[in-house]
């Protein structure tokens, strides 16, 4: 070898280690032994001596799981004898242990009988770029795992609105299988002509302004089934900010708008029958009540101009507490209707609960008397709250009404008031028929108020404990019951301090 072709050499070798490429020659196919270069040795962390240069130890140094897809490669290559290079993407491990990638490039020559007989090539260290495209390609597999899973339909589109991508809840709306199937359409190639004209004319626009287009409903038609879509657009830009096409996400609210067009039919129908329900209580409120108040004045006339009568008396006496039942029942009934529609308000004042209770229980004196029962009062000492004396006074009666109901001949009704530092309360005793722990446990939380008849089969509304209920939460307070069978009851309403 002249001098000048030894220096080009050493320049050629130079140049190649500068490179960090690593050559190697396999001088005889048909035997192992072969020549690798110092930067071939240097790649893989080896000193020349530390290992030799042999097919056998090339092929070790391999990925077990590259191993099988490299030599079987290598020898379709060699077969077809083509003449041609080949490259692979392989991991070699190092002296240190790890397995890292290079690509390997070779050539192989061939005799006059096209057998191969010798093969050279170089492999250089692509581990920083194989890990960057390993995770990039990790990446986009999250990505589009991500985006094929989500409920609503994604896709990308062009400068010229055909879609580049969609996930699978947008191919799988427009009936078709796979994404290919979808890829290159455009709207009019999908939709009718007007609906295809509609969703063109806001992709111009996004793609001409700039502007994003967010949640805006679209309808459409597919395989002959309307649909109703909740659409937004957005523009898509490349690195220098230059809109190259748009994201559309959308949602099938056709359910939803079917569901909500049923809510407002519904609501006018609520309306409606709130309007004739406020009528109704109209009626009941004026109609009925102003005649009842009539009866009941009429009856107070008689009864104190006919002293002589008694026979007459005593009848006039039954009409007007027939009138008052008649009255309290509508009250009830009212403010229990109110107190369902939320129109219930109170109007709280000052009062003396004493007097109260005992204007009650002056008015509901005779049916005592008519049932020979002793209803009794008592209280400690004389003091006033601050509540609602309308609907303290509609509790109390309905307390003592159903001590009366449920009270026999010679019974004691013991009506008391008092009061402790956070509480003033009323409670109704009576030595009645009682109730087991599981009706009382079912009073005031049973969706149907459980009704029992009196003790003279007298029955009741079945509102009543349950409007005495809301009513006293509708006060802060609360309302509580001991009762044993057979043996009586107490209820006590507790109302807060105002």
């Amino acid at each position: 070898m002249s001098e000048a072709d030894s220096t080009l050499l050493q320049r050629y070798r130079l140049a190649l280690d500068e490179a960090n490429i690593g050559i190697w020659d396999w001088m005889d196919i048909d035997k192992k032994e072969q020549w690798w270069s110092s930067e071939f040795y240097n790649l893989l962390g080896y000193e020349e001596e530390e290992i030799k240069a042999n097919i056998d130890n090339f092929r070790s140094l391999m990925h077990p799981d590259d191993e099988k897809r490299a030599f079987d490669t290598l020898e379709n290559y060699l077969s077809a004898g083509t003449g041609n290079s080949i490259t692979l993407e392989y991991r070699l491990q190092t002296k240190s242990g790890e397995h890292r990638w290079f690509q390997g490039s070779a050539k192989a020559t061939y005799d006059q009988d096209g057998n191969p007989i010798r093969m050279a090539g170089s492999i250089i260290d692509i581990d920083n770029r194989k890990e960057a495209e390993l995770n990039l390609e990790e990446e986009h597999n999250l990505l589009r795992t991500i985006i094929d899973n989500i409920p609503a339909c994604v896709y990308v589109k062009d400068l010229d609105g055909r879609k580049i991508l969609a996930n699978r809840s947008e191919y799988e709306l427009w009936g078709f299988d796979r994404e290919e199937q979808i890829l290159g359409k455009r709207d009019a190639d999908l939709s009718k002509k007007g609906i295809a004209a509609l969703s063109e004319n806001e992709d111009r626009q996004v793609l001409e302004t700039g502007e994003p287009i967010i949640d805006k409903d679209a309808y459409t038609q597919i395989d002959g089934k309307e649909y109703v879509l909740l659409v937004s657009k957005i523009p898509l830009k490349d690195s220098n900010g230059n809109i190259v096409g748009l994201v559309g996400i959308s949602n099938d609210i056709t359910e939803r708008k079917q569901m909500e067009n049923k809510l407002l039919e519904r609501n006018q129908q609520l309306e409606k029958l709130n309007n004739m329900t406020n009528k109704i209580y109209s009626v009941v409120g004026h109609d009925l009540k102003t005649p009842l108040s009539s009866i009941l004045g009429l009856s107070d006339l008689l009864l104190s101009e006919m002293e002589d009568e008694e026979a007459l008396k005593e009848n006039l006496s039954i009409i007007r507490q027939s009138a008052l039942k008649m009255s309290d029942l509508l009250g009830d009934l009212l403010n229990w209707a109110r107190i369902q529609t939320d129109d219930l308000s109170l109007n709280k004042k000052k009062f003396s609960i004493c007097e109260t209770v005992r204007d009650t229980i002056e008015l509901l004196a005779i049916i005592a008397e008519q049932k020979g029962i002793d209803l009794q009062f008592s209280s400690e000492i004389s003091f006033q709250v601050y509540a609602d004396k309308q609907l303290i006074a509609t509790i109390t009666r309905n307390f003592i009404s159903n001590a009366l109901k449920f009270s026999d001949e010679g019974d004691v009704i013991e009506v008391s008031i008092n009061r402790d530092e956070e509480h003033w309360h009323v409670s109704v005793k009576d030595e009645g028929m009682g109730m087991s722990e599981e009706y009382v446990e079912r009073l005031f939380h049973d969706r149907k108020h459980p009704q029992k008849e009196g003790t003279q089969n007298e029955k009741g509304s079945g509102i009543g404990l349950k409007l005495c209920n809301e009513l006293a939460e509708r006060h802060g307070g609360q309302i509580s019951v001991e009762s044993e069978l057979d043996k009586g009851s107490t209820f006590t309403l507790s109302i807060p301090h105002g």
